[in-house]
């Protein structure tokens, strides 16, 4: 438990300040990269068009991560396909039952 007086922080509460801080610098990731995605071809207003200067400072946001996006682009095909593969082995693991497979059960 964090503690105001003497300023330590316990093992549980820093990993899990660090699992949320993590997942907010990867949640702004993928809203910036979103927003720009789907704002790409907005009609714009000209020199002081709101939506150009948010998706400058989305540009901004991921130009921060520098060399980390291709590394974050790796980690997140492989997760989506480990995801995938993992769906196409359940489906076989819940639809193969031995009614569908047409097998008669005798006693």
């Amino acid at each position: 438990m964090f503690s105001w007086y003497n300023g330590e922080v316990n093992k549980k509460t820093a990993q899990g300040l660090r699992r949320a801080l993590g997942v907010v610098v990867v949640l702004s990731f993928l809203c910036a990269l979103l927003f720009i995605a789907f704002e790409a071809h907005h009609e714009c207003g000209g020199e002081e068009c709101p939506i150009c200067a948010c998706i400058e400072e989305c540009a901004r946001i991921i130009r921060g991560f520098g060399d980390l996006l291709p590394v974050i682009t790796f980690i997140a095909a492989a997760l989506s396909v480990a995801f995938l593969g993992s769906l196409a082995v359940s489906k076989e693991l819940v639809f193969s039952t031995p009614i569908l497979s047409k097998v008669r059960i005798n006693d």
